[in-house]
């Protein structure tokens, strides 16, 4: 036991020790703003340009755990449109010290903010900050082409059968990292009773189910 543990110890430390300009910090979702406000969305709306044209994403010099996504993005609507306004990466000043970067100008034509016109789909607010998620609202948006076509609050019940509803449509589309997310989107299915936590997969589900017009995207963004 004591081998193994020497092992994993000196595996992160020359992981570490091997990239040196590279800092680690704690994975944090995207936000939207609201009257002055922000809050937690259960989605990441332009992740999927990200996955598609890889070339695109924004450099950092902090790269968070359990995920490639090295980015903050904040969204807004703005005279009903769904706009983004920044992309925020951490990187390394003139002094060596590690300091906030909107990025959005070198992913995108335009210097913003940027009309979502090419995104479809659902987004998820998180109204409230409780310890306890049975008391948490939610704000669900409905967006059609960047246009915000409606809007609804649920409570943490109504969230989870919405999310069911949604698993069933679009189950054939995703991909499982390991047991743990597979369990995770099995609870939502409705097929498990209970799990210990939310796997870091199961969030994804409204990103599985929006659509994205990709050639939309290509006009929006920077040639490569």
């Amino acid at each position: 036991m004591k081998n193994n543990l020497s092992v994993l110890l000196a595996f992160f430390y020359f992981s570490f020790a091997a990239t040196p300009s590279k800092a680690i910090w704690i994975y944090t979702p995207d936000f939207f703003t609201e009257n002055g406000k922000s809050y937690m969305l259960q989605n990441c709306p332009i992740e999927a340009i990200f996955d598609s044209i890889p070339e695109l994403r924004p450099k950092a010099d902090e790269y968070w755990l359990q995920t490639n996504k090295n980015y903050q993005a904040t969204l807004s609507v703005q005279n009903s449109k769904l706009v983004l306004n920044s992309i925020t990466v951490r990187r390394y000043g003139n002094d060596s010290v590690i300091v906030p970067s909107n990025a959005l100008s070198e992913v995108f034509r335009s210097k913003g903010p940027i009309v979502l016109d090419w995104f479809s789909g659902q987004l998820i607010i998180e109204m409230d900050d409780h310890t306890s998620r049975t008391d948490m609202k939610y704000k669900v948006l409905e967006v059609v082409k960047g246009q915000v076509t409606g809007s609804r609050v649920l409570n943490h019940h109504a969230l989870n059968r919405l999310r069911r509803r949604v698993y069933k449509a679009n189950a054939h589309k995703m991909q499982f990292l390991d047991l743990d997310d597979l369990k995770g989107e099995m609870y939502y299915a409705g097929k498990l009773r209970w799990r210990r936590h939310i796997p870091s997969k199961s969030y994804q589900i409204w990103d599985y189910a929006s659509l994205n017009d990709f050639d939309l995207i290509k006009k929006a963004v920077k040639s490569i």
